[in-house]
């Protein structure tokens, strides 16, 4: 391989900082526990999810449920869905369906239903069987 040759390996798709922070917790075990963006937070996620390390995307994807907001719960869907990411998926499911009210009106939600429909779909099922059961 081109790697062992040089004695590198060049990432391109995940930002320098992320890397950084992935390499520390496998190191350490230590989760970053300062104020970190929600940008970042996708991004080590994927760089977690992209490198199995399995432990370190549940919390990054824990800590983002902690931090969202109505603005950035249809991204995190989206994140879950790409990753296939269940849990996920289901929590922020739940979360969506408690404030579909306020989701509806944010450019996540249009830029889903244009390029994503599936989720619009799975969005509107889950409130459909959460008002079925009130």
């Amino acid at each position: 391989m081109e790697e062992s040759k040089q004695n590198f390996v060049d990432i391109t798709d995940v930002p320098k900082d992320a890397v950084e922070k992935l390499i520390e917790y496998m190191y350490t075990g230590v989760f970053p526990e300062t104020s970190i963006s929600f940008q970042e937070l996708c991004e080590l996620y994927y760089a977690a999810d992209k490198y199995e390390v399995i432990d370190f995307r549940n919390k990054c994807g824990n800590t983002l449920l902690s931090i969202t907001t109505v603005d950035t719960m249809m991204q995190i869907l989206q994140l879950a869905d790409t990753h296939s990411d269940l849990n996920l998926k289901s929590e922020t499911l739940n979360l969506i369906t408690l404030n579909f009210e306020f989701v509806v009106n944010t450019e996540a939600w249009d830029f889903c239903r244009t390029n994503k429909p599936h989720l619009i779909t799975e969005v509107l099922t889950s409130c459909a069987k959460r008002h079925k059961r009130n």
